[in-house]
């Protein structure tokens, strides 16, 4: 029996050195495969994400391109990425712009009709106001005249008692006529 634990003792060292080796080799093999970012299976709608702006055969041509260490050709190589990024933020801008131009116009309209109204309301208010004061301006002139035309007949009632008691207060009775004289 005691072969036998050390002969499972050892086959399960050599087991574990034997799948050391394996993921080792493994591992090896994964790293020098080469992923394609567009064909990731860890993430199906990277395809889509990566090559919604452009047509199938630029991400084609993007999926082959190889890179070289020429300066040339990294010269060009960058050049082209430039390019495309320029042309894909340039495009992502103008659609921004467009719908932001058509937001606008939207928002434009919809409170250009709330400030005509609003306008309408406060002109109607405006104009509601003016009438009151007109008619209560009205209404006080035609109280002031008949004021007036009470005072007017009052002091031409009390026309010669005035005279008469203005008179005395300034001490010139002496020119006081008599009152039939002043009635006439």
């Amino acid at each position: 029996m005691a072969l036998t634990k050390k002969g499972t003792e050892q086959e399960e060292l050599e087991n574990s050195e034997k799948n050391k080796k394996n993921q080792f080799e493994n591992i090896k093999k994964i790293s020098s495969v080469k992923i394609d970012p567009c064909l990731s299976e860890f993430d199906a709608d990277r395809e889509k994400y990566l090559c919604q702006n452009i047509s199938p055969e630029l991400c084609k041509e993007l999926r082959e391109r190889k890179f070289t260490n020429k300066k040339e050709d990294l010269f060009i190589e960058v050049r082209k990425l430039e390019e495309e990024y320029r042309f894909l933020i340039n495009s992502a801008k103008k659609k921004w712009d467009n719908e932001v131009e058509k937001a606008k116009k939207i928002w434009t309209q919809k409170y250009n009709k709330a400030i005509k109204n609003k306008q309408r309301e406060i002109n109607r208010d405006i104009h509601e106001l003016e009438e009151e004061i007109n008619k209560a301006l009205k209404a006080l002139q035609i109280q002031e005249n008949m004021i007036m035309s009470q005072i007017d007949m009052l002091y031409k009632i009390n026309k010669p008692k005035l005279t008469e008691e203005a008179l005395k207060i300034m001490g010139l009775n002496y020119l006081c006529l008599d009152k039939d004289q002043m009635g006439e």
